[in-house]
């Protein structure tokens, strides 16, 4: 079922775990103290070995490696702690990485902290939740740096860009503005304000890496979440046909966590919201509610699946007090996914007519 995939052990050893769910099989592989591979596939047999991992240059050969192959590394054992909704993996460099059965999500943490984590509720590209492709989407702090990807043009710090990867050479290349030739390097390293921590996708297919938001990076601007204190703990068919449908219709304000950012700070304030049922998401109608945005200036945006609704007009009318002095709405595909129809250059112009 969308967005809720019940993960299960199958098997265990001392450095590895598999699970299963929904037709998908997940391998953790605990290849050294400080290294975790996590392999998400249907059917191993069917995986194509790879020609980028060699731990002791030897064992690659003219037919590749075997993907799942631990020959060369120094497999470990990390600490291992059970709960009834998940396991927790302590690991020698200081590292617990926890993992939540409930669509096999990942947070890792070095003390009480987290260092990153896999974006809830669903970090994977499951039961085409997010269009066709495959997705893997993470956490991002404010002020992080991030470097990798290879030959890149542009600031060393990767953080808050877009980078299409590809086994392709750049077409018209252009030091400042394009990605160089032999691009394909799908490896960062980010540090943030916990540690660092690198990420490695062991794939040859083209893809992006983007690694901020499009609009923020425009502006120059601050970041906060908006997030209700109780999480939406059901199926996606529960959430969009029922939950979701009698919140927005009674106009239900929940509860949503303190922002890591004061309003009060800002004289002008971006606010975006997802179209639920041709309204505002009930989080964004809580922080309209109860935020005083008086004297201040206010741009609203809202995505849709191709029915907008009235949700523009009616954070409009929400917002006691401040100006609003631009909006616009960027649509996705109708089926869910998270083909962008709205061209990108578009966002970008509307965004950098507000500087």
């Amino acid at each position: 079922m969308k967005f809720d995939h019940n993960f299960t052990q199958t098997t265990a050893t001392p450095t590895g775990r598999t699970y299963a769910a929904d037709g998908w099989q997940a391998q953790l592989d605990f290849l050294s103290g400080s290294c975790l591979r996590v392999a998400l596939y249907r059917n191993a047999d069917d995986l194509l070995p790879t020609f980028n991992i060699d731990p002791d240059n030897a064992s690659i050969g003219p037919q590749g490696r075997a993907r799942l192959s631990t020959v060369g590394f120094q497999p470990t054992a990390p600490t291992v702690t059970e709960h009834d909704s998940g396991t927790a993996f302590a690991l020698p460099c200081g590292v617990t990485a926890e993992l939540d059965f409930h669509n096999l999500l990942l947070t890792y943490k070095i003390g009480d902290r987290v260092l990153f984590a896999d974006r809830g509720p669903l970090a994977y590209n499951l039961d085409k939740e997010f269009g066709t492709g495959a997705t893997h989407y993470i956490t991002r702090e404010r002020d992080e740096r991030i470097y990798g990807l290879g030959d890149k043009g542009g600031s060393v710090n990767k953080a808050g860009r877009r980078f299409r990867i590809d086994t392709a050479d750049s077409m018209g290349f252009d030091a400042a503005m394009t990605d160089p030739l032999y691009k394909h390097t799908p490896f960062y390293i980010c540090q943030n304000s916990v540690g660092c921590y690198g990420i490695f996708y062991d794939t040859t297919a083209p893809g992006e890496m983007d690694l901020g938001r499009e609009i923020a990076s425009t502006l120059g601007a601050d970041l906060a979440a908006i997030d209700t204190v109780q999480p939406y703990n059901c199926s996606y068919d529960q959430l969009v046909y029922g939950l979701s449908k009698t919140e927005t219709q009674n106009k239900v304000c929940p509860p949503i966590k303190p922002l890591d950012k004061d309003p009060a700070y800002y004289d002008r304030i971006v606010l975006g919201t997802p179209t639920w049922w041709y309204t505002m998401a009930p989080a964004v109608r809580t922080f309209l509610t109860e935020t005083n945005l008086t004297g201040k200036e206010l741009v609203l945006f809202a995505t849709h699946g191709g029915w907008p609704g009235h949700a523009l007009a009616d954070m409009k009318a929400c917002a006691k007090g401040a100006k609003v002095i631009a909006q616009t709405d960027v649509q996705f595909d109708s089926t869910g996914g998270d083909r962008q129809e709205t061209p990108m250059p578009a966002v970008t112009a509307w965004a950098k007519k507000l500087k």
